[in-house]
């Protein structure tokens, strides 16, 4: 399940799609009635949006460090402060730093200092040997990460419905299917009055996912 703390950015990335929902940051109200909604999984911790703009970030990962949730945040490294990423530390969070054009040596390798080789990750945003070799350097793991349009063509034409399994909670309180909806198109309850609602079938993945 996705939890989106903001949908604000500082990049705007070619190729980026999150939409034009108005900027939001997710309350502890908010949030709190959006981890009800959680089971036995891991939560994402981040949406359409770069979560340490929220300043609630760490308030929420010792929430759910505090109900025994599992819980990852992918960052793209550029507006995080040493207090945060100390509290979110101690709070059992894992890290995942998105290396994208914009991405600042420094502030990625202090980050990587702050944590020691605990529990972050370097995911590129496309195939970067680059940001592989840097990762190996800092001592953090690396995920490289490829085009995957022709897997994902392959998987939507397999399964006609249902195609998503990762709920979205956008930073506004509103539920969609999908953790691709980037615009609210599968939007279908709120956390005030999700209790009796049904996540519907995806009838158009393929549109959201391609």
């Amino acid at each position: 399940m996705y939890i989106e703390p903001t949908n604000r950015c500082q990049l705007v990335c070619k190729g980026c799609n999150r939409g034009k929902r108005p900027n939001a940051d997710m309350s502890m109200g908010t949030f709190k009635k959006a981890v009800e909604l959680v089971k036995d999984e891991i939560v994402e911790l981040y949406g359409h949006g770069e979560p340490f703009l929220n300043p609630l970030l760490p308030q929420m990962g010792e929430y759910l460090n505090e109900k025994g949730i599992k819980y990852r945040i992918s960052t793209n490294c550029l507006s995080w402060t040493p207090d945060q990423v100390n509290r979110l530390i101690k709070a059992n969070a894992h890290f995942i730093l998105s290396w994208v054009k914009e991405t600042d040596i420094r502030k990625v390798k202090a980050f990587a200092c702050l944590c020691q080789g605990y529990s972050a990750i370097i995911q590129p945003i496309g195939a970067n040997k680059k940001a592989e070799e840097f990762a190996l350097s800092l001592g953090l793991k690396c995920i490289p990460k490829k085009d995957g349009t022709q897997d994902l063509k392959e998987l939507a034409e397999q399964r006609k419905v249902s195609f998503c399994q990762n709920p979205l909670v956008y930073a506004d309180g509103w539920v969609t299917t999908c953790c691709r909806d980037f615009s609210g198109k599968n939007v279908f309850a709120n956390v005030d009055n999700f209790k009796d609602k049904k996540a519907p079938d995806c009838k158009d993945c393929k549109d959201i996912w391609l």
